[in-house]
C-alpha cells in the first residue's frame, strides 16, 4: 500500500472527485497570495484512522495529511515495512453508511483555522445537503468545541475518534475534504467560517469594547512582561484584559464580535479574530514578523498593527517561542493612540 499525499491521490489516479474548486489564499509566510485547489474525494469502502488519514483499498493507497507536522506521517499505531502498510495487520471496525472526514485538533487556533473551514468546505460542495451523511468522523473535541459543532450543525451526527485508538474504521463510503494549509489563509473561506460562526450570536452590549487577550500569569508560556505597568496602560486606554479560557466558546464569540478594539499576544487565543467585525484595528504583541496573527488579520479585513516585542527567557523553558513578551509603556501607548484613531464610528 503506498503512502501518497491527497493531492496527488486526487490528480495522478482515477479517483471520484465529486467536487473541486480554486482558491485564492494568502502564503502568510511569503507574504503572497496564491491559488490552491480544494477537493471533495469519494471513496467507497474507505477506511481512516486516529490520525485521520484516507486508506483506499481498491487503489492500494495510503493518504497522509501533509499540512500539519504532527499527522504528515503514517500512523504509528500501524506497522508499516519499507514504507509500505500491511493492511491485513489492521484492526478494523466496520460501519454501515457514509462518513465524511474532518479530523480536528483540540489546539484552538487549528480547530477555529484549518478543521472548521474543512467542514464549512464540505458543506459547500454538499449545497447544505448531508441527508447522505451517516456519520462525521472528528476527533475528541473539547467541551467547548463539542457545543459549537452541536450549536452549528445540530442534525449531523458526530462520531468522536481517539487519536490513540489503533483500529482502522472502515465505511460503505468515505468522503474526504482538502483540509486547508496550515500557512494558507483564504478570505472567502474564512469568511464563509466567520458567518456560519456569528449568525447564532448576538452580543448583549454588556461586553467591554475594548479588549486585551491576557495570559494566565501564573502559566509560564508567553506572559506579558511587567504586566501590572503594562495593564495600567490598557486600563488608561479602558481596555479591559479578558481571559478566553474563562468563558464559554459561545461567549467568546459574542465578545470579539463586540469589540472595537483588540490587544493580544502572539497565541491560540487570537484565533477568536475570526468573530470580529470586519474594520476592527487590532494590535498584536508579537515577537517575529512576518506573523500568522497580523496575516489572519489582514485576510479577515481587519486593521493589524503589529507591536515587535522582545524575548524574555522563563526558567526552566526552552522553547523561545514560549518566552515572556516584553515591551515598553511608550511603545505601548503610542501603539494605543493610533489603532484607537483607527475606530470606526
Amino acid at each position: 500500500m503506498e503512502i501518497v499525499p491527497f493531492s496527488k491521490y486526487c490528480t495522478e489516479s482515477e479517483h471520484c472527485i465529486i467536487a473541486e474548486q480554486n482558491i485564492a489564499t494568502f502564503d502568510w509566510p511569503k507574504q503572497q497570495y496564491v491559488e490552491d485547489t480544494y477537493r471533495l474525494a469519494s471513496v467507497p469502502e474507505g477506511i481512516t484512522n486516529g490520525w485521520f488519514h484516507l486508506i483506499d483499498p481498491s487503489s492500494g493507497s495510503y493518504i497522509v495529511d501533509q499540512q500539519n507536522i504532527r499527522f504528515a506521517k503514517p500512523f504509528p499505531a500501524w506497522s508499516l515495512q519499507d514504507s509500505q502498510l500491511d493492511l491485513d495487520s489492521v484492526n478494523l471496525k466496520r460501519i454501515e453508511g457514509t462518513a465524511l472526514v474532518i479530523g480536528g485538533m483540540k489546539n484552538h487556533w487549528h480547530f477555529l483555522i484549518n478543521f472548521l473551514p474543512r467542514l464549512i468546505m464540505a458543506d459547500r460542495f454538499l449545497n447544505s445537503d448531508f441527508s447522505s451523511i451517516s456519520h462525521v468522523v472528528i476527533h475528541e473535541p473539547t467541551g467547548a468545541q463539542s457545543q459549537l459543532l452541536q450549536t452549528m450543525y445540530p442534525d449531523l451526527n458526530f462520531l468522536p475518534i481517539s487519536n490513540k485508538s489503533d483500529f482502522g474504521y472502515q465505511f460503505d463510503n468515505i468522503l474526504y475534504p482538502h483540509l486547508p494549509r496550515n500557512v494558507h489563509f483564504s478570505s472567502e473561506l474564512l469568511g464563509l467560517t466567520r458567518t456560519a460562526l456569528t449568525k447564532f450570536i448576538t452580543p448583549s452590549g454588556k461586553e467591554p469594547n475594548r479588549i486585551f487577550v491576557d495570559r494566565n500569569p501564573e502559566t509560564p508560556r508567553r506572559r506579558l512582561y511587567d504586566r501590572e505597568q503594562m495593564l495600567g496602560v490598557l486600563n488608561k486606554h479602558k481596555v479591559t484584559s479578558v481571559f478566553n479560557e474563562q468563558f464559554s466558546l459561545t461567549e467568546q464569540i459574542s465578545i470579539f464580535k463586540n469589540a472595537r478594539l483588540v490587544v493580544g499576544l502572539h497565541g491560540a487565543g487570537l484565533a477568536n479574530l475570526m468573530f470580529c467585525t470586519s474594520g476592527t484595528p487590532v494590535v498584536i504583541i508579537d515577537y517575529k514578523w512576518p506573523s500568522e496573527m497580523n496575516s489572519l488579520a489582514k485576510v479577515l479585513g481587519l486593521k493589524p498593527i503589529t507591536l515587535l516585542a522582545e524575548q524574555m527567557p522563563i526558567e526552566g523553558v526552552t522553547d523561545r517561542r514560549l518566552w515572556d513578551l516584553k515591551i515598553q509603556s511608550r511603545q505601548l501607548t503610542a501603539t494605543l493612540e493610533n489603532a484607537t484613531n483607527l475606530i470606526s464610528d
